[in-house]
């Protein structure tokens, strides 16, 4: 849903079901931003942001919100 009311927004926004498949679509291509929940199925919005090796400004999301996920996000 949010990548539908970015692109509606008129973003161009690539989605990734998880880590592997995040690092995959970020091949070759530049982001303004990373959008990623903080637990992905096969690693954390962390490991992605390591592994894409940038400084790129990133919204963390999590559907739990426990003080530990805030942490990790900041």
């Amino acid at each position: 849903m949010l990548a539908r009311l970015l692109r509606l927004a008129g973003h161009e926004v690539a989605v990734a079901g998880g880590l592997a498949a995040a690092v995959e679509a970020a091949q070759g291509r530049a982001f303004d931003v990373v959008v990623s929940d903080i637990d992905l199925p096969d690693g954390s919005g962390q490991d992605l942001l390591l592994l894409l090796g940038s400084r790129l400004p990133a919204i963390a999301i999590s559907g739990s919100g426990t003080e530990e996920d805030a942490r990790r996000s900041l």
